[in-house]
């Protein structure tokens, strides 16, 4: 993913959420790939593109979603047993 889709994702993802853009303090970075300021904290946000193996139109609705938030728990448990904060998943 280029980086002006990741810094719009990551404002989006900051609108949505309450917070301004002005947060954004760094995106034109990796590992993380953008750096914010939210409630005095600086948190580094990786920005994701998951490719279907399957395109949803192949597979019914209910299958793709009980698949895609498979994926999103193991990835937060993962994190989360290594991590002491939390890891905020979402697939649309």
């Amino acid at each position: 993913m280029d980086k002006q889709r990741e810094r719009a994702t990551v404002e989006a993802f900051l609108h949505f959420q309450g917070y301004p853009p002005s947060g954004l303090t760094e995106w034109d970075r990796e590992c993380p790939d953008a750096l914010v300021h939210i409630d005095g904290q600086l948190i580094g946000i990786e920005v994701t593109q998951v490719v279907e193996a399957t395109q949803r139109q192949k597979a019914p609705p209910q299958q793709w979603m009980a698949e895609a938030s498979l994926v999103v728990r193991a990835a937060q448990e993962a994190f989360e047993s290594r991590h002491v904060v939390a890891l905020v998943v979402s697939v649309e």
